[in-house]
């Protein structure tokens, strides 16, 4: 929320800021603030994936791609008239040779029209095509799974303090769960 599109978009990017520093130094980037009828594009490291490593071990065994796109849409509030609405996601563990693990899409109006959860650490034909229903999947509980599940080393101090904030502030701001 904010009193301007640029203000907007600062305010839903701090959040995801501290999220992921959480995960890795690499840099966010978001393509607007445009109200514009087209999304923006956030990405982390311009779209490549990420190395990560596990908390033991200082050998890359995993990549991160974080991937959203957004818009930038009036409210109708007169105190924060602006606000920053998510239009698609999709966060993606895969192994260190780049084979996807599993992945949490929404990504309206190409294929399914639900969030859902793709496995593809498996063999099986049928658990390789399924699309598991998830409700909407925030950036934060990604990276609490990853860091918790896992086993991905925190690249910051207090990160289970940073993420619950940044969640909190999701809740607040989301309009559909």
């Amino acid at each position: 929320m904010g009193k301007n599109p640029q203000q907007a978009v600062r305010n839903f990017l701090l959040p995801i800021e501290r999220s992921t520093a959480c995960l890795t130094t690499a840099r966010i980037t978001a393509t607007g603030h445009d109200p514009a009828k087209q999304p923006h594009a956030l990405t982390v490291n311009g779209g490549q994936p990420v190395a990560v490593t596990l908390e033991d071990d200082h050998a890359v065994e995993f990549n991160v791609a974080i991937d959203q796109n957004y818009r930038v849409i009036e409210t109708g509030n007169d105190q924060d008239p602006w606000k920053v609405h998510t239009t698609k996601y999709v966060y993606s563990l895969t192994g260190a040779d780049g084979a996807e693990i599993f992945s949490y899409h929404w990504h309206p109006g190409i294929g399914p029209n639900f969030p859902h959860m793709h496995v593809k650490a498996t063999q099986n034909a049928s658990v390789l095509k399924a699309h598991f229903r998830t409700g909407r999947v925030s950036l934060e509980h990604f990276i609490w799974v990853l860091l918790t599940d896992f086993g991905i080393r925190a690249r910051k101090q207090g990160w289970k303090k940073i993420l619950r904030a940044s969640q909190e502030a999701f809740e607040r701001g989301r309009t559909w769960a």
